[in-house]
């Protein structure tokens, strides 16, 4: 829902630049939007994503939007100091599930004893705490309606932004298969009437 408000919420003449990981899959399988959408693929993984989405924002000389994993957040923090000299502002929105949720959706979450080390790598890092060491706007949005507010007013008066935006793990693979379950009924349903 964070993604299709995004899409939805931001304006036609901005930039809008997803990270790899979990961020992208969730534009990809869930939304219905036609918002033209940037994303750096291939061998590079959550890594330097900031830089990146400051790279694209610079070269089309308007604001931009980033919707950004915590893991990928944390990878390239020190691109924050970029975020300042930017021309034009930048909103980084931050999904935050504590770790590396993408790898839930594997069958080695079932081997428990490597699987929170080694694959979801869980972290208390402070989204806000790092925001405020570079000197950047921080906002902790609890709701679908508190994110849109914050959306809004920064779309009326644009500044380079971070919101942070707390997700459960469990509750994202749940959706997922709620979804899936969903579909798969709607499409036999389809497929006996034919």
């Amino acid at each position: 829902f964070i993604s299709k408000s995004l899409l939805e919420g931001t304006p036609n003449n901005w930039g809008f630049y997803v990270s790899n990981s979990l961020p992208v899959r969730h534009l990809d399988a869930l939304s219905t939007q036609g918002h033209p959408v940037e994303v750096n693929r291939g061998v590079n993984g959550i890594d330097g994503t900031i830089a990146s989405a400051l790279g694209y924002a610079f070269g089309n000389e308007k604001p931009q939007v980033l919707l950004i994993g915590d893991l990928a957040f944390l990878h390239d923090m020190s691109s924050l100091q970029l975020v300042t000299k930017q021309k034009g502002p930048i909103i980084i929105v931050v999904l935050n599930n504590k770790g590396g949720g993408i790898f839930s959706f594997l069958p080695v979450v079932k081997e428990e004893s490597v699987f929170q080390e080694f694959f979801t790598t869980p972290h208390e890092e402070s989204i806000k705490d790092i925001c405020y060491s570079f000197k950047l706007p921080y906002f902790l949005t609890e709701t679908l309606e508190e994110f849109s507010a914050v959306l809004r007013g920064l779309e009326k008066e644009p500044t380079s932004t971070v919101i942070e935006v707390q997700v459960e793990r469990s509750h994202t693979v749940a959706s997922y298969q709620h979804i899936h379950e969903v579909l798969l009924k709607q499409f036999t349903v389809v497929h006996a009437s034919l």
